[in-house]
């Protein structure tokens, strides 16, 4: 592994563990979101550009850019990834539930909720910033370096194992199945854009979700006929 690749997870692991230096103040119960919501998006602003810098820097990135797809090819393995994402999100959750017995909601999506909802500005790093920073540092730069040394069912389940892993939800299978779609996208295109757009989309609809779920179930009422009769023309 290049030497600013190690870098680039000392960063990241450090960006992880900042939020252990609030424990020094006494911060009331109450704020204790609101406070992290600001801290992990000014601590994301903050990682992103080193990263990005150290990224660019590196030869393996220059390498990248002779391998990669086309424009329209990225806009097209864009959209398909985006299916993709939600499909197989879609079965590992699943065979979570049904099969594993975990509980349907993810702690790891909650917690995240809690402090969006106490603190707006966190939606930044939620929907936008997290997805670039651990696209770059799980599929780029650890994916990446075992795809050197393995072939590519190997690398991509060790690196979607240890990307479900950081996100601490006993939802394993289903980050780890997330991770792996993500490092088929970058593996296929060798542009690491493609699944970041992925991780931005998947990760917006879940704010969406939660923020507009009353007026949605809502809508869902008002309208479940027509609804299930569409659904029964496609399906």
């Amino acid at each position: 592994m290049p030497k600013r690749y190690w870098y680039i997870l000392l960063v990241y692991v450090l960006w992880y563990l900042s939020p252990l230096l609030l424990g020094l103040f006494d911060i009331k119960k109450n704020h204790i979101e609101i406070i992290s919501g600001y801290w992990m998006t000014y601590s994301f602003l903050v990682a992103l550009p080193i990263i990005i810098w150290l990224l660019r820097t590196s030869e393996d990135h220059q390498r990248d850019k002779e391998a990669r797809v086309t424009l329209g090819q990225t806009i097209v393995w864009a959209i398909v990834g985006i299916f993709m994402t939600y499909v197989v999100q879609m079965l590992a959750s699943i065979v979570d539930v049904t099969v594993l017995g975990n509980k349907a909601e993810s702690t790891n999506t909650q917690n995240l909720m809690g402090i969006a909802e106490q603190a707006p500005i966190a939606i930044i790093s939620i929907a936008l910033l997290g997805p670039i920073v651990e696209e770059i540092v799980f599929r780029k730069v650890i994916f990446g370096s075992f795809y050197k040394r393995f072939n590519f069912w190997l690398s991509a389940l060790f690196s979607a194992l240890i990307f479900a892993v950081f996100h601490f939800d006993a939802h394993i299978i289903v980050y780890g199945s997330i991770g792996f779609v993500f490092a088929y996208l970058y593996a296929k295109t060798k542009r690491i854009i493609v699944p970041i757009i992925s991780h931005m989309v998947l990760n917006s609809l879940s704010v969406i979700l939660f923020f507009f779920r009353d007026d949605l179930l809502q809508y869902y009422e008002d309208h479940e006929q027509q609804l299930q009769l569409i659904w029964g023309v496609f399906f």
